[in-house]
């Protein structure tokens, strides 16, 4: 299903853009500053970040990141929502919630927008119900590591309160802890998983195939940050960075793959590389800026479904979608036509002289 782009509204925001970045030649671009918030360490979904950052693009295009990483999404909104930062990127379940609650924020791209998780084990772990009231390591307390599983085990017809669910970290410590037998059985991405499987840990289920189009991740602002123009504007700027980083990994995988090795130094580049390659199969990239209408959608009503959320608004309550629509109305990033208009599932306005005008003079896309 494809969200609708009104024609006035996206071409006066796309000119608020062009009117701040299209500068003269003799004049110095202003540089703007984005405060991004972690809610875990190095991670494949946030190397479309990293490719913007480290082939120079936010530089070049006035854009200066400050990093902070907490310990978890639930932590990493409350920071960003106090003042600590300016964007942060967490999950879908996270994020709907406190909307639902009332938190002043939306979402507003997604760089991987689709699952890629998998629940892994040893190999003498045995099956999903036998593994129902084992130890499972999770990241904290609450968020996507508990609710997910939680959904999984209801949707098996499983008690989702047999688990004990023990706060362990990041997903290299949680794999680790499953290795070591410390604990049974943990959720982690693609890239964990094919380690584990190196030490002996086998796939239990695969998220994306018990739960097709489920979300992943949402780049996330405050509803005050995307009403200021500044800020807009900085986040534009980082949007069209990560979309650039999404296709940039699904051309030349290696190229990227030797970014995310720069974070994860004691992996191996090939196991890098790998993990990219069936990523870049299985298409859980945002290649578009990655909010489209029918991944929030069900993922809002499965996340409701399965008690992982307390209500279920509607899409355009959660997602603001000017910012995506800005970068696809200015120009096709990454070269040629853009497979989201080219496929029909973003209608692109018609433009008038003066955005045609501001285009051509901006150079490429802004």
């Amino acid at each position: 299903m494809a969200f609708t782009v009104q024609r006035r509204s996206v071409i006066g925001a796309a000119m608020a853009v062009l009117g701040a970045l299209a500068l003269a030649p003799a004049q110095a671009q202003e540089t703007s500053k984005l405060r991004v918030i972690f809610s875990i360490p190095p991670a494949p979904f946030l190397l479309p970040y990293y490719v913007a950052q480290d082939e120079g693009w936010y530089k070049k295009w006035g854009l200066e990141t400050e990093e902070k990483t907490v310990s978890g999404d639930p932590n990493a909104l409350r920071a960003m929502i106090a003042g600590e930062g300016d964007v942060t990127m967490i999950g879908p379940n996270t994020v709907i919630d406190a909307i639902v609650k009332g938190g002043p924020i939306k979402a507003f791209a997604s760089f991987q927008p689709i699952t890629d998780y998998q629940v892994i084990a040893r190999a003498d772990g045995g099956s999903l119900k036998e593994l129902t009231d084992k130890s499972w390591a999770v990241f904290s307390p609450s968020g996507m590591t508990v609710e997910i599983p939680k959904m999984l085990l209801r949707k098996n017809g499983l008690d989702p309160t047999k688990p004990q669910y023990l706060p362990v970290g990041g997903m290299s410590a949680r794999m680790q802890a499953v290795v070591a037998k410390k604990v049974d059985v943990t959720m982690v991405d693609t890239f964990f998983a094919a380690l584990g499987k190196k030490q002996g840990l086998v796939t239990v289920a695969s998220i994306a195939k018990e739960f097709p189009n489920l979300g992943y991740g949402y780049a996330v602002a405050t509803t005050q940050g995307l009403a200021d123009p500044k800020m807009k504007k900085a986040l534009t700027i980082f949007t069209r960075g990560g979309i650039e980083g999404v296709r940039l990994i699904a051309k030349d995988p290696d190229k990227a793959a030797a970014i995310m090795k720069k974070r994860l130094p004691d992996v191996d580049l090939d196991l890098i590389k790998e993990v990219l390659v069936e990523l870049n199969a299985t298409k859980v990239w945002g290649i578009n800026g990655g909010i489209e209408r029918q991944i929030t959608e069900f993922s809002t009503k499965t996340f409701f479904d399965l008690g992982a959320i307390s209500g279920a608004p509607p899409y355009d309550t959660i997602v603001d979608t000017s910012i995506v629509c800005t970068n696809i109305l200015i120009g096709p990033l990454g070269g040629g036509r853009s497979p989201a208009l080219a496929a029909g599932a973003v209608r692109e306005p018609r433009r008038g002289p003066r955005a045609r005008a501001a285009e051509r003079h901006s150079g490429r896309y802004f």
